[in-house]
């Protein structure tokens, strides 16, 4: 396992983990203790339909899409919207190659597909917020194949 600075809170913090166990693979692999690093902005209203997903790319980091898109009368705007941004699997802040422990990290790491990444961040979104839908999902790139998943 490698310390890498750049992925720190002081560098795209603040943001949550949250724990999604032993994920599954659709390869058939496991990922062990595997971890969504994730933020959010604003305030989930009372109908939980304010919710927007926001997925990140390969090597893209939710401090990125919050710097480009979200904010006050920007596209995103945190003021109507509860703005969810899920930093995929191997993105380097979420369980990637570099932060898990051997013999299963570094060139170990078992192979993620788009399908894993959208399966981990809805059981993020149903068991951490409660929500069953959302009011939209916008991505970048990787991101963006996530969202047609």
């Amino acid at each position: 396992m490698l310390v890498n600075d750049y992925y720190s809170q002081e560098n795209h913090g603040p943001y949550e983990l949250y724990d999604l166990g032993d994920f599954q693979l659709e390869s058939g692999g496991t990922i062990r203790n595997c971890q969504l690093a994730y933020t959010t902005f604003g305030q989930l209203n009372p109908n939980k339909d304010n919710a927007i997903l926001m997925t990140t790319w390969y090597s893209g980091t939710s401090k990125i899409m919050e710097q480009a898109y979200v904010g006050p009368g920007r596209a995103i705007d945190p003021d109507k919207y509860f703005v969810i941004i899920i930093n995929q699997i191997g993105n380097g802040l979420s369980t990637s190659p570099h932060n898990t422990p051997a013999p299963f990290g570094m060139a170990a790491f078992p192979h993620v597909r788009i399908g894993d990444d959208v399966r981990a961040q809805h059981q993020l979104l149903t068991e951490k917020f409660g929500l069953d839908s959302l009011a939209l999902v916008v991505g970048g790139s990787m991101g963006a194949q996530q969202t047609w998943e």
